[in-house]
């Protein structure tokens, strides 16, 4: 049976994605080719063929005492992926707030993605569950929230639910202004028109009368 082959490492481009997408399609790969049943001698030259030229330059570089996939991939790593500042990258997680008119599902959106730089391991959801309640621009639901004990899921989910409830009572408010609006301008319409008619119909009247003949009973 034939499988399809990963493609050779990018060294262009977004490094740190490159070398996380080839990883993971060699890793398929050497399982669905049971390769990790071959010898070590056999994953390794497996590896450095579907590195591809590229690749295989920069591994020439690398000082490996004993060459494992292992190996091979950490220092693939070290290369691709930069190291990371965790204290900043906590900064910019923890001062992560809610912008003015940013819906909840964008702001929680950007923390997920945020959060994993973090390295928080295990406490990963409750700190995620800590930063929306201190982020969210909704004071009266922030203070509601944190008066209670929930879980991540739950905090999520009222605050979608508190959100599509604003939008629709705006919704609905913005609609009677535009009836009132509309009645308004109808009924100040009509009464253009009633004053209209009545003084057309004062006009008439004056005319009529003008239009008859004046009798000087003097003379």
């Amino acid at each position: 049976m034939e499988f399809n082959k990963p493609e050779n490492l990018k060294l262009i481009g977004n490094l740190n994605e490159n070398f996380r997408l080839f990883k993971q399609e060699v890793e398929v790969y050497f399982v669905a080719t049971e390769t990790y049943k071959k010898s070590k001698e056999v994953q390794v030259a497996r590896l450095l063929n579907l590195l591809g030229p590229d690749g295989l330059k920069l591994f020439n570089t690398f000082k490996i005492e004993e060459k494992t996939v292992e190996a091979i991939f950490n220092s693939l790593e070290e290369y691709c992926v930069p190291k990371k500042n965790e204290v900043m990258e906590h900064y910019k997680y923890f001062t992560r707030k809610q912008g003015e008119n940013e819906s909840f599902d964008k702001f929680y959106a950007d923390l997920r993605e945020l959060i994993k730089s973090c390295s928080f391991g295990e406490a990963e959801e409750a700190l995620l569950c800590t930063q929306i309640l201190l982020g969210i621009n909704d004071k009266d639901l922030q203070s509601k929230l944190l008066r209670e004990d929930l879980s991540l899921s739950k905090v999520v989910k009222y605050c979608q639910a508190v959100e599509q409830a604003e939008m629709h009572r705006r919704v609905e408010s913005s609609q009677v202004k535009q009836n009132n609006s509309t009645y308004r301008q109808q009924e100040y319409q009509n009464k253009n028109q009633v004053n209209f008619n009545n003084g057309s119909g004062k006009n008439t009247d004056y005319h009529t009368n003008s239009s008859k003949k004046f009798n000087c009973n003097k003379c």
